[in-house]
């Protein structure tokens, strides 16, 4: 009997830790949501932001991203379906928590660098294979949020 426990335990223990880590966000444009938020591009000119948000390639960032393949190897997954810690909803309409401009240059109120290799704050991955800007704002939303308050 204390061999079957020994093994069960043994097997439990094997579950990588990073799976335990690993934060699921859906992405949805319609529905009930936990956060609301409109995400402009870069050629946008929205009337009110409550946040700015630039990406760059090279140099200083607030929080490095990258993307796998792997879903094992994710910390940041983004689902279009089924149970997830939480459910964004990008909309382009005027009622929402916040309202987030993607800038091309200038000031922001945080910087997210996209690597290709190199130690990441989060590793994505995304179900349906495509892994745009405005879902990585949104699936960051919180901290992002908590970078900009600690910033001003």
């Amino acid at each position: 009997m204390w061999r079957s426990v020994l093994l069960i335990y043994t097997l439990i223990s094997a579950v990588p830790a990073a799976l335990a880590q690993q934060q699921t966000v859906k992405i949805v444009s319609a529905g009930v949501a936990d956060r609301t938020v409109v995400i402009s591009g870069e050629s946008d000119n929205p009337l009110i932001t409550s946040l700015v948000v630039k990406f760059n390639t090279s140099g200083l960032a607030h929080i490095l991203v990258g993307q796998t393949d792997d879903r094992s190897k994710a910390n940041m997954i983004l689902c279009r379906g089924g149970i997830t810690n939480r459910t964004i909803k990008i909309t382009d309409g005027n009622l929402a928590d916040v309202s987030v401009k993607i800038a091309a240059a200038g000031l922001a109120d945080v910087t997210i660098g996209i690597r290709g290799e190199g130690p990441f704050r989060y590793l994505f991955y995304a179900e349906d294979g495509h892994l745009a800007k405005r879902d990585i704002v949104a699936a960051l939303l919180p901290e992002i949020e908590e970078l900009a308050k600690k910033g001003k």
